[in-house]
């Protein structure tokens, strides 16, 4: 499957990430841990987009330029894993964007 592909699922999925607009509103210290946290979670998916796409295409994750020692089983195990991690990063970015989109509305 394709980036994109795992992305618009996410975006689409019927399970989408709720926001706790109350707690968000009501404890300061609540807010800047939620920001916090999730823009750190979001620093991650590059890399996680990386091993995928790695995966994928046969490529080592550890050596640049080689080919993976995994066998064909691994391979599909671990792209299994990785795009569940993808499809939790990318539901996250899609939560964090709407929520970044209301302070942007409320702050004007």
């Amino acid at each position: 499957m394709r980036l994109e592909e795992i992305k618009e699922i996410a975006i689409n999925h019927p399970d989408q990430l709720e926001i706790n607009w109350d707690k968000l509103d009501s404890d300061p210290k609540y807010k800047q841990d939620f920001e916090d946290i999730v823009s750190k979670s979001l620093l991650m998916l590059p890399t996680i987009e990386s091993i995928y796409l790695k995966l994928t295409h046969g490529e080592n994750i550890t050596f640049e330029g080689e080919a993976t020692s995994l066998d064909p089983e691994d391979v599909e195990r671990y792209k299994d894993i990785v795009e569940d991690e993808l499809f939790s990063g990318y539901q996250m970015l899609d939560m964090y964007s709407r929520y970044l989109a209301v302070e942007n509305v409320i702050k004007a």
